[in-house]
């Protein structure tokens, strides 16, 4: 039997899956290097202790197992470091009938990427109900949209720029840092000192760059933006109406670079749909205000030439 312990462990040292062995009252006995990774312990710390105790979900008693294998799906745990991890376990009997082998499957990712999508829709939802956005308040509609956006895809900025009517520069109207909780709106990028960038703004639906300081349709942004705000990674959305770009919403991470999804750009053009439709509620609530200032002129000439004949 020792000989048979020592050979799955052998194997299980190799194995790029989780691997926890407990005894039939479910204490572990071994753990292998990938799982001890997983739950960002040292392989020390967690022999001896019972399996039961790595979560609240992870309730199982080997000793009253029926079947040589059952499954146990949706389990998470906090580990070492207070990060929520998440995991299918496959429990399996030895031929010996003395231990209990558990399988443990990743799936942290899909989890959070799940979580993630409810997240960002929810933020959506809130967005699209906005009173700002309704009232015509553009200030007030891009500071909400450039928070909330941020906390969703949790990056350091998120900034939106409008562009001059000739397109020789764009103008930044909305920047929200987020480890500061500021906003900021004082900054001018001119075309002439990046026309290549300026190029893509014009033609390309989205530019996204894992790396940014390496990335050639961003190397014009280095020395002058991407160094002084330390970005390492960033998504710019063109902000159209009717096909006419008219500005751009930045999405600017710094640290590690960062591997953008699907879903986050996807949740990027959005955004930079809702704050074209931010700038157009904007323009249609000053040309109504327009209008009514013209009416009131027009009702005050008329009762003066009333007076008059």
């Amino acid at each position: 039997m020792q000989l048979e312990f020592q050979e799955l462990a052998l194997i299980a040292e190799q194995m790029e899956q989780g691997v926890v062995v407990c005894s039939n009252d479910g204490t572990i006995e071994f753990v292998n290097p990938y799982a001890a990774r997983y739950f960002a312990f040292h392989l020390n710390e967690l022999v001896g202790k019972k399996v039961n105790d790595l979560s609240p979900d992870f309730k199982f008693n080997p000793e009253k197992m029926t079947d040589s294998k059952a499954v146990l799906k949706g389990i998470s745990i906090r580990n070492k470091f207070g990060d929520t991890v998440y995991f299918n376990a496959v429990l399996v009997k030895a031929v010996s009938g003395e231990r209990v082998i558990v399988m443990i499957e990743d799936i942290t990712q899909e989890i959070l990427g799940q979580n993630g999508l409810i997240e960002k829709i929810n933020v959506i939802e809130k967005l699209t109900k906005s009173r700002y956005m309704r009232d015509g308040l553009l200030t007030k509609a891009i500071q909400e949209i450039l928070l909330e956006s941020a906390n969703v895809l949790k990056v350091e900025r998120v900034n939106a720029w409008k562009a001059d009517k000739d397109f020789t520069m764009i103008e930044c109207i909305g920047n929200y840092t987020r480890s500061t909780n500021t906003f900021n709106d004082k900054l001018i990028l001119l075309r002439k000192d990046m026309p290549a960038y300026f190029r893509l703004l014009a033609t390309q639906e989205i530019i996204a760059t894992n790396y940014a300081l390496e990335d050639t349709r961003t190397e014009e942004l280095v020395e002058p933006y991407l160094e002084r705000y330390g970005i390492t990674s960033m998504i710019d959305v063109p902000i159209r109406i009717e096909g006419e770009m008219i500005g751009v919403v930045c999405f600017e991470h710094v640290g590690a670079p960062r591997k953008w999804d699907l879903t986050e750009r996807k949740f990027g053009m959005f955004i930079a749909q809702l704050i074209s439709l931010a700038l157009e509620s904007h323009e249609k609530q000053r040309n109504r205000q327009r209008l009514e200032l013209v009416l009131r002129e027009k009702e005050t000439l008329l009762k003066e030439l009333g007076r008059n004949y």
